[in-house]
C-alpha cells in the first residue's frame, strides 16, 4: 500500500517536472502593449546593424532587458495565444523589417492547445470533459 502510494507520487512528480521544461518563452503581459514597435524599438537600441542596414545581430541579455524596461513580461509557455516570441538565441541575425520570427499560431481551433484549454486545463472534471475533448479534435 505504501509502495504504491511512493510510486503514484513519484510518478505525478516525475511528470510535473517533465511539464515544466516544456514550454518555449514568450513576452506578453502588457495590455495595450505594441510588441512588434517596442521589441523594433529594442533592436535599434542594442543591435549591431549591417552596412544595408537590413539586419542587424541582437544579443539575447541585453534585448530580454530592453522588453522587460518597457513593461513585458517573460515566460514560459504551452501555449502562445496573446504571447510574442522574442530573441531566444544568444547572438541572432533580425531582419529589421520583419523582427522577430513568431510561430504559426498553435491555437487555432481544432488545434491541441485550443481543445485542451478549452475542455481540460485546470478543470476538476477534466475525465467528465474527455468526450469534449476528443469531438473538438475531431476524433
Amino acid at each position: 500500500m505504501i509502495a504504491a502510494i511512493y510510486a503514484r507520487g513519484l510518478l505525478i512528480l516525475s511528470v510535473g517536472l517533465l511539464l515544466a521544461g516544456c514550454g518555449r518563452y514568450y513576452y506578453g503581459g502588457k495590455p495595450g502593449g505594441d510588441f512588434h514597435a517596442d521589441s523594433a524599438a529594442c533592436i535599434n537600441d542594442i543591435g549591431i546593424p549591417s552596412s544595408n542596414k537590413q539586419v542587424a545581430l541582437v544579443a539575447k541579455e541585453p534585448y530580454k532587458r530592453c522588453m522587460l524596461a518597457k513593461g513585458w513580461t517573460r515566460e514560459q509557455r504551452m501555449d502562445d495565444v496573446g504571447w510574442f516570441r522574442g530573441i531566444e538565441e544568444d547572438q541572432q541575425v533580425i531582419d529589421l523589417a520583419d523582427g522577430p520570427k513568431q510561430p504559426e499560431p498553435s491555437a487555432a481551433p481544432g488545434s491541441e492547445i485550443f481543445c485542451r484549454a478549452r475542455h481540460l486545463d485546470n478543470r476538476s472534471d477534466w475525465r467528465d470533459r474527455l468526450p469534449a475533448y476528443r469531438e473538438c479534435l475531431g476524433r
